[in-house]
């Protein structure tokens, strides 16, 4: 199963607070060199982690997410990605979590099973929790919550079923 984790980020270190001097005699320098040093001084920063590969296609598709005001490959399961101030930060990493969850179990999946799906997400779009268990036989089995509790007890349940078969998982 897809997993993402988000965590705010911050390229500070305890020595770099203590720059009070830096600035003494070049104040405008200081002010450059603190921007360039702490980018996340003027952008909203953070990383998102997975544990599978983040595609060239996924990484183009995040781009033109509205609010995705940054962003940088660090690794091939990890991007730091900046929102714009303006922007709902949880919508819009909804989004991203939503273009990566949605992406590769699509490719296999035949084209009218892939259709059917990629309606079903749209629909989710504004939906907290959701998740689509597609079955062995082309079957899809759908459940959208507002209650974290109630989801995560069907999660698991649709988990469960994932191990002991072929099913794909996809989950908000």
């Amino acid at each position: 199963m897809r997993k993402l984790l988000w965590e705010k980020y911050s390229s500070r270190k305890k020595s770099d607070d203590d720059d009070d001097d830096l600035g003494k005699d070049y104040p405008i320098k200081a002010l450059l060199e603190k921007n360039l040093k702490f980018p996340e001084d003027d952008f909203n920063l953070w990383m998102l982690h997975t544990n599978f590969h983040i595609m060239e296609i996924d990484v183009e598709n995040i781009e033109f997410i509205d609010g995705v005001e940054c962003l940088d490959v660090w690794s091939p399961y990890s991007l730091r990605i900046g929102i714009g101030r303006l922007f709902d930060e949880e919508k819009v990493k909804a989004d991203i979590s939503f273009i990566l969850n949605s992406s590769e179990s699509l490719q296999i999946l035949t084209e009218e099973t892939k259709k059917e799906v990629e309606e079903m997400l749209e629909s989710f779009k504004d939906t907290k929790y959701w998740a689509i268990l597609i079955l062995p036989n082309g079957k899809i089995v759908t459940y959208t919550s507002k209650e974290e509790k109630d989801f995560k007890e069907k999660l698991e349940f649709f988990e469960k079923i994932q191990a002991e078969t072929t099913c794909q998982l996809l989950t908000s």
